[in-house]
């Protein structure tokens, strides 16, 4: 059991409820649930009742919370006093998502100018945030879909979802093709269900926002052919014919500020790549993600010189291989 896990079941113990706490941790109800059955089946020990209304804590549960949340202060105090220490070292530590690395000579010049080692994190991004928000990050480089918590962030570009598949399965969405996406929705994700599916592996953060949109559009367990620790795996094995998959596209424009809801008028568009691949455009069932640029909370030097560091960024060519970032 790791901090996360700490944290996770103390917050499905404060609001009583799975699907309060998927919200505030950004994760499926479906994959808290696993999570805490697998604590569970591994300590030997019951921590929550299911009732009709939400979880109780059992009486180990009760027993187990009184001693995490001494655990947990003892944590926070630990990294508290460590975040102090970095600080009198004028250390500063920036937290990457770790597709994103290739983006970094692009603030070079910005922490030249701040003076002072600097020390490079990589991460996920759910992580990379809530080590913001603790202090023991100083700045971040991320993807999300809207800027969270108390954190002073800018938005650098946005990230669409597309299919991306090869020729081998285009028959199954041909009769879509040109089609207004309101009309063809429904038959588009039943035909998906049937086709094998190329993910990345739980605990990803783009794993967990294609969970949350099966568990909603799907209505039931999606066929899984693979996953894998890395998106660019997920991009090769779609090449091979492994399943269908889905990538990102960066786009270097501002937010639409569309939800997906907002594309039913819109034409369902199927996307010739060459070399035996295709991609389908998601916006009417992915919202698209922003890439961040973080300032901890408890930094107050502000991100007013960032806004020049990424003046003049260009989209790359079409197809895969943006950083998505995890």
């Amino acid at each position: 059991m790791n901090l996360s896990d700490m944290e996770l079941i103390m917050t499905v113990s404060r609001t009583k409820s799975m699907r309060k706490a998927a919200k505030l941790v950004h994760l499926s109800q479906s994959a808290i649930s696993k999570k805490i059955q697998l604590i569970e089946d591994e300590y030997g020990i019951t921590l929550f009742h299911r009732t009709a209304t939400g979880v109780e804590l059992t009486a180990d549960g009760q027993l187990f919370i009184q001693y995490a949340g001494s655990a947990l202060h003892t944590l926070r105090t630990g990294i508290e006093q460590t975040r102090m220490k970095n600080a009198e070292r004028k250390v500063t530590r920036l937290g990457v998502a770790s597709p994103l690395i290739s983006e970094l000579h692009r603030f070079s010049g910005y922490f030249q100018s701040h003076g002072g080692p600097l020390e490079i994190v990589t991460s996920n991004s759910p992580e990379i945030v809530r080590k913001l928000q603790e202090g023991t990050l100083d700045f971040g480089l991320f993807g999300y879909e809207s800027i969270p918590g108390n954190i002073s962030a800018i938005p650098l570009y946005r990230q669409d979802f597309h299919l991306y598949a090869s020729e081998r399965y285009l028959p199954a969405f041909l009769p879509f093709a040109d089609r207004t996406v309101s009309y063809v929705r429904a038959s588009f994700i039943q035909a998906l269900r049937e086709l094998p599916l190329i993910l990345p592996k739980q605990g990803i953060h783009v794993r967990q926002m294609i969970d949350r949109i099966m568990e909603k559009e799907f209505g039931g367990e999606p066929r899984i052919a693979v996953e894998t620790d890395t998106l660019e795996l997920m991009e090769q094995l779609a090449e091979r014919e492994f399943g269908c998959t889905f990538i990102t596209q960066s786009v270097y424009e501002p937010s639409t500020g569309r939800s997906p809801a907002d594309f039913s008028g819109e034409t369902f568009r199927i996307e010739a790549l060459g070399s035996g691949m295709f991609r389908i455009p998601l916006p009417f069932l992915f919202p698209s993600r922003q890439v961040f640029f973080a300032q901890s909370p408890h930094r107050s030097d502000g991100l007013d010189g960032i806004a020049g560091q990424t003046s003049g960024w260009t989209e790359p060519p079409l197809g895969p291989g943006s950083p998505a970032a995890e």
